[in-house]
């Protein structure tokens, strides 16, 4: 099979993929991160945490959408 540079890799699709999911699931653990330590600071229980992991979570979205929205594929 002869290389053509005009056709994508099979794994450049996956890579991309994996980014994003990377990207979504980090967001998220950062969020939860600093409301862990904003609990702490505060002396609350585990609710920063969760408004933490909510928030990150749907920066992470957003950052999804952002980014998948904007590639058209052709």
């Amino acid at each position: 099979m002869p290389y053509d540079p005009k056709k994508p890799s099979a794994t450049s699709g996956y890579g991309f993929a994996m980014g994003l999911a990377a990207e979504l699931v980090v967001t998220t653990g950062v969020g939860a991160f600093l409301g862990w330590l904003l609990d702490g600071w505060l002396d609350t229980r585990v609710v920063f945490l969760f408004i933490g992991a909510l928030l990150g979570g749907a920066a992470g979205v957003l950052r999804l959408y952002r980014t998948y929205g904007t590639d058209k594929g052709d």
